[in-house]
């Protein structure tokens, strides 16, 4: 595809507005046009209006070349879950979502936003958006970011092996709003079964899991005739200490993402692997734990998916809690372990440094233990999840306000 992009020369070269959300407006509609075009050409235009000196409205026009949108779906196009059915739509599906977030986002703008398009003469969906114009113009520097970049670039069919649900959904719901096509597998054996089956750009790959560990399966792809060997992989994992990372560089991983998964970083590692080079290691960042703003920008700002995760999580955790006693009172502590692990992944994914803490903690005592009955962090475990539980039920209550406060 080619991308092309003008803006208007009397655009000012500052204006004041919300930039996060124009931002997630034209990812959405960019990511789209990408995705639909086959071969063709992307044009981005920004027309720019003086309405008066304090004043300015731009319209934005994202113009594809692909196979257009018929007359009778423009309406229902905005709609949450509707997509139009074409061969594409079932190659490369999604959330039905992106349109619609688009929407909600323009509106809140106290904008406007349309599409004009025919079967087969390609689309363009404009945005018309007021803007203030501050009076100092001078001295700026105007840089194309990076994340911009990446929109602009093909979108990548990434392979997600990941055994944790909650965190197949928050890496799931990250690469969509990046514009990427993520596949999710359960275990390493599955991964090795997709890759066999389907072409990938990237893989990112969870260490511990059932079947077939992170590290098996990513030798295994490394040893094999059958798979390119220069495919990007880059492994996931709770910890972060440097004998993690060289286990996973020694293993064949071409890099080490520290799990909750961070979307500059994330975004860092799928620019390098859309440019065609390797990164053998992504910014390096401490380990953090993502703020309630920060998780909503993961889910482009929409209370609605946010939601869907916490929903999962609590249904999901007090599982775990049972799956532990149960493989206590089998004498399964490699079993108990691992449920430990998983419920560390879902604290770093909300965030919640105690619950992280203490199931790490408790994983490291049960596989330091050689019986079961040694162990005696069950009831910090439930402790710590019940915190989780009462955050999460106040947090579920503001998003739910939140979301109907967007259907206002």
């Amino acid at each position: 595809n080619r991308i092309r992009s003008r803006v208007d020369p009397a655009m000012p070269v500052f204006l004041s507005g919300d930039a996060d959300r124009l931002d997630q407006i034209l990812r959405n509609l960019i990511s789209n046009a990408v995705k639909f075009t086959q071969n063709g050409t992307i044009t981005v235009d920004a027309d720019c209006q003086l309405e008066s000196p304090e004043h300015a409205t731009v319209t934005f026009k994202v113009r594809d070349t692909g196979p257009g949108i018929p007359e009778e779906n423009h309406a229902q196009l905005f709609e949450e879950f509707f997509q139009v059915e074409n061969p594409l739509t079932k190659k490369y599906p999604g959330t039905g979502l992106g349109l619609a977030i688009a929407r909600k986002l323009v509106q809140a703008m106290r904008g406007l936003i349309w599409v004009e398009s025919r079967e087969g003469e390609g689309a363009t969906f404009f945005v018309e958006v007021g803007f203030g114009v501050p009076a100092d113009q001078t001295d700026a520097e105007v840089e194309i970011s990076e994340g911009l970049e990446l929109s602009l670039s093909q979108p990548l069919q990434v392979l997600v092996a990941e055994d944790n649900r909650i965190n197949q959904l928050y890496i799931r719901r990250m690469l969509e709003n990046m514009g990427h096509h993520p596949i999710m597998v359960e275990d390493g054996q599955a991964a090795v079964d997709a890759l066999q089956k389907n072409h990938f750009d990237v893989v990112l790959m969870d260490i511990q899991m059932p079947i077939m560990d992170g590290y098996t399966a990513i030798r295994h792809i490394r040893e094999s005739d059958l798979f390119n060997r220069n495919l990007p992989i880059f492994a996931l994992t709770a910890y972060a200490s440097e004998n993690d990372v060289e286990k996973a560089l020694e293993a064949g991983a071409d890099g080490h993402i520290v799990k909750p998964v961070d979307f500059e970083e994330l975004q860092w590692i799928l620019q390098q692997t859309a440019r065609k080079s390797k990164a053998k290691e992504s910014p390096g960042k401490k380990r953090w734990f993502p703020t309630n703003d920060e998780i909503m920008a993961r889910f482009g700002k929409n209370p609605a998916l946010y939601l869907e995760l916490c929903e999962k999580i609590r249904s999901d955790l007090p599982e775990r809690i049972a799956k532990i006693k149960d493989h206590l009172a089998c004498g399964d502590v490699s079993g108990a372990a691992r449920e430990c692990h998983s419920l560390a992944d879902i604290g770093a994914t909300i965030g919640d440094e105690n619950l992280w803490r203490v199931s790490l903690d408790s994983e490291t005592t049960l596989l330091e233990s050689s019986e079961a009955g040694d162990y005696r962090g069950l009831e910090q475990m439930e402790t710590a999840t019940a915190g989780t539980l009462k955050y999460l039920d106040d947090l579920t209550e503001q998003l739910s306000e939140m979301r109907t406060g967007l259907h206002d």
